[in-house]
């Protein structure tokens, strides 16, 4: 055992380190100790934590020692604007950015927020993520070419219909909430069927759902009206 005082050190991960006469101990994760700035800011919250892929929403950064920040991040884009309201509280305007989620960081002389789930903010298109409500029919044969009616809402610029992991024969946009698509060949059993367009894709829901089964099967379950 041996009791040190750590030195001085810009904040950060370190490796602690024993030498002596036989040599030094190697780097190992139990030796590892973390420098931190004492007035380092932090983040406990953001609120709205999602915004407009075009930028320019306003967004209040909640968290500790923010008086001195020089700047604001979200992911790698610097904030369009933002006004420190108090050592608890900034008020920033979200950059334009890709979609998707980013980490907002404040940044002041004694260091960098570190990342946490309380800072993520999440970029949308400012079309909406397009929606599966049902399908006409919901099952169809294991060789494919059920032609199927999938009903739903923000269909615009559909670039992609897929049944499962396989991607549909071929499909027509009837409308922003009506696409006809025929079903690819696939094994049996239930897949989901997902849209993607200019929102995004659609999420997997009961809704969504559609059956592959045999020939045979099909023909017996048409016959008596099985679901």
């Amino acid at each position: 055992q041996i009791t040190a005082t750590a030195p001085a050190h810009y904040a950060g991960l370190v490796s602690v380190r024993v030498t002596n006469v036989v040599g030094t101990s190697p780097n190992t994760s139990a030796d590892d100790f973390t420098f931190v700035a004492v007035d380092q800011p932090t983040i406990t919250d953001v609120s709205p934590n999602y915004g407009d892929i075009a930028g320019g929403t306003s967004v209040v950064i909640t968290g500790t020692d923010f008086l001195s920040t020089t700047s604001v991040y979200f992911g790698t884009y610097a904030a369009s604007d933002f006004t420190v309201d108090s050592d608890n509280q900034i008020t920033a305007t979200a950059p334009a950015h890709y979609a998707g989620l980013v980490s907002v960081r404040v940044t002041t002389p004694d260091g960098t927020s570190a990342n946490t789930s309380a800072d993520d903010f999440t970029y949308e298109s400012s079309v909406a993520r397009p929606k599966v409500t049902d399908l006409s029919p919901d099952r169809g044969t294991i060789d494919g070419g059920t032609v199927v009616t999938i009903t739903g809402a923000n269909f615009v610029n559909v670039t992609a219909v897929t049944f499962g992991t396989y991607a549909a024969t071929d499909f027509t946009v009837d409308s922003d909430t009506q696409i006809t698509a025929t079903a690819p060949a696939h094994a049996a059993g239930s897949v989901s069927v997902r849209v993607t367009a200019d929102g995004g894709t659609s999420t997997n829901t009961s809704a969504a759902n559609f059956r592959y089964v045999s020939r045979l099967l099909d023909l017996i379950m048409g016959f008596f009206g099985w679901i």
